[in-house]
């Protein structure tokens, strides 16, 4: 009988490097089909599912069984780091795209981009105009302190006067509106295939 999801990430916790084999070949593939989805480019979906079992083997001990399925906690991990790389790729395409020379000949990188114009970057004007509407204030606050200005969950609850769960509470809820959004078209295909 194969192990479950949740007895592999305590077995990686305990440093078997077997489980987490198996976890590979569990997930690789659902990986690199949601990185490929994001990204829209293969090199850095590869890199995404080494980077994916990479974070799962250092912060594995952080998953808690009494919040929810392991493979929930996995693919929230995807979408989290996918979602992140593609950001970071779309800021240093603008950085370099924005760099100018100045007078003594030297680089310099021009003003960044403003946030909302950098997301339609990201995500076209027409799907960031949907996230938005998606979106309750409390959740694009928290996806916007977090991801725009590099705040830690625990930063943006002290700053927003709010418990560390609540903030978690609106970040992931947020995250998950922003999956429904990113692959709308993916899931109605599914649900008119399932229907059939």
């Amino acid at each position: 009988m194969e192990a479950s999801d949740e007895a592999l990430l305590a077995l990686i916790a305990a440093n078997d490097s077997e489980a987490l084999g198996i976890l590979f070949r569990r997930y690789a593939r659902i990986i690199l089909r949601i990185g490929k989805r994001i990204l829209r480019d293969d090199a850095e979906a590869e890199d995404l599912v080494q980077d994916v079992f990479l974070y799962i083997h250092r912060k594995c001990g952080v998953y808690d069984p009494a919040k929810g399925r392991a493979s929930s906690w996995i693919i929230q991990t995807v979408y989290y780091q996918a979602l992140q790389r593609r950001m970071r790729l779309t800021a240093n395409r603008n950085c370099l795209t924005d760099a100018v020379q100045d007078e003594s000949g030297a680089t310099r990188v021009g003003p960044a981009v403003g946030r909302d114009h950098f997301a339609e970057i990201v995500f076209g004007r027409s799907a960031w105009q949907g996230i938005l509407k998606t979106l309750t204030e409390e959740q694009w606050e928290t996806l916007r302190m977090h991801f725009f200005e590099g705040y830690t969950l625990g930063e943006i609850a002290q700053k927003r006067g709010q418990s560390v769960g609540n903030t978690r509470h609106h970040f992931y809820r947020g995250l998950e509106a922003l999956r429904k959004q990113v692959f709308a078209d993916e899931l109605s295909r599914r649900a008119k295939n399932s229907g059939k």
